[in-house]
């Protein structure tokens, strides 16, 4: 690999060690445009997830609550069957088990359970339990979250998609600050041209062909092509795939010029005169 007269290309791709490169090279707002699009892409996948897996479960649990109950003072007011499961599929399982009981089981790759004093989520990641605000009184009936959730699933859809996107690209600069240290070294000891600015650069652009991976293996997921154990082993290529570019893209950076008037490195030491 020779880049003495490598010169960068316009970056538009991040999914090579030379387009990684060339975003290092190239201006931070055209690395902005397309981390942002990627970020749009990965919240879409998102999204998509919510409504495939999420969102026919929440609404089916409120059709079937009754039409009196609350969480007041810390405590749920629940005068329906107990334990009763409200909702179950293959990602979402809500069921009321007010004692704890187990009784019902776990199926669902994610399970909510609201029990008299704590909310609780089970996953094969294992247990949480969230204990109800107390100076909150929350409804916790049919007849006045089913018109709400029919007249705001959409903003909360839109809300979770703007999240991200601002999640991400927050994270993104700081883990490409975290990632600057390592390129500059590199960079150094590979005798390549690398500022803090290109390292962050270069160090941001790394991240975004595991988030394009990340986007397809949840769009995966939510169409059940891909189980839970596979979604997680996923998400760890995703964590590590970055540091693939951190390593190596810094060879593909333009090697350091000899200074002017310098006579090292324009001259072989083993040629005779």
């Amino acid at each position: 690999m020779d880049t003495d007269t490598q010169k960068a290309g316009l970056p538009w791709q991040p999914l090579t060690l030379g387009g990684v490169a060339a975003f290092a090279q190239g201006p931070s707002f055209r690395l902005f445009l397309v981390a942002l699009a990627v970020a749009v892409t990965v919240a879409a996948s998102v999204v998509s997830f919510f409504y495939l897996a999420w969102e026919p479960a929440l609404r089916q649990s409120i059709h079937r609550l009754p039409d009196e109950g609350f969480i007041r003072s810390g405590r749920l007011e629940w005068n329906g069957a107990n334990p009763v499961r409200l909702a179950e599929g293959n990602f979402l399982s809500i069921v009321v088990d007010l004692a704890s009981s187990g009784e019902l089981g776990y199926a669902a790759d994610l399970q909510c359970e609201f029990g008299r004093t704590e909310f609780r989520l089970r996953s094969l990641l294992g247990y949480i339990g969230i204990p109800y605000p107390t100076p909150w009184v929350i409804a916790f009936n049919r007849r006045e979250l089913e018109p709400r959730w029919g007249a705001w699933h959409p903003m909360v859809a839109a809300s979770l998609g703007m999240a991200v996107v601002a999640g991400l690209l927050v994270v993104w600069g700081v883990l490409g600050a975290c990632y600057a240290l390592p390129i500059q070294l590199i960079s150094f000891y590979a005798d390549r041209q690398a500022n803090v600015f290109t390292a962050w650069r270069l160090g941001v652009a790394s991240l975004l062909s595991s988030a394009l991976l990340m986007a397809a293996v949840i769009l995966a997921y939510g169409f059940q092509r891909l189980n839970l154990i596979q979604l997680l082993f996923a998400a760890a290529i995703h964590v590590i795939l970055p540091w693939f570019y951190v390593v190596a893209g810094p060879l593909w950076l333009p090697r350091q010029r000899s200074l002017p008037g310098s006579r090292g490195g324009a001259r072989n030491p083993f040629r005779t005169p």
